[in-house]
């Protein structure tokens, strides 16, 4: 079997405060937000044809280029990292109104 050299472009994307903020959250609800969290990072890897090998914690590591090649690899990869901030910045928002209604309702029981 003989390997093949290739330009790839990798994007690692890593939720930033994440370890802090599981510390203080019950592990079945930190898994929801996770998984939220990385919908919304694998999502635009795979819009734009990237490839997601690992998952590490609260990051993903993602390449252009392999296996699937394209002359705008590093132009797709930057897309996909706007969608992915994008995308998280939504996300937390929702989050953050979940949290404040779900605060709102056990202050009024």
């Amino acid at each position: 079997m003989v390997g093949e050299r290739r330009v790839i472009t990798m994007l690692f994307c890593d939720l930033k405060g994440s370890t802090a903020a599981a510390e203080k959250v019950d592990p079945e609800i930190w898994t929801e937000i996770m998984n939220g969290a990385f919908e919304r990072m694998i999502s635009p890897i795979y819009k734009y044809e990237g490839t997601v090998p690992r998952l590490m914690g609260d990051a993903i590591l993602a390449f252009f280029g392999a296996p699937i090649a394209h002359e705008d690899d590093p132009q797709r990869a930057i897309y996909a990292a706007l969608e992915i901030q994008q995308g998280l910045t939504r996300y937390a928002k929702t989050m953050l109104i979940k949290r404040e209604v779900l605060n709102l309702v056990h202050e009024s029981v």
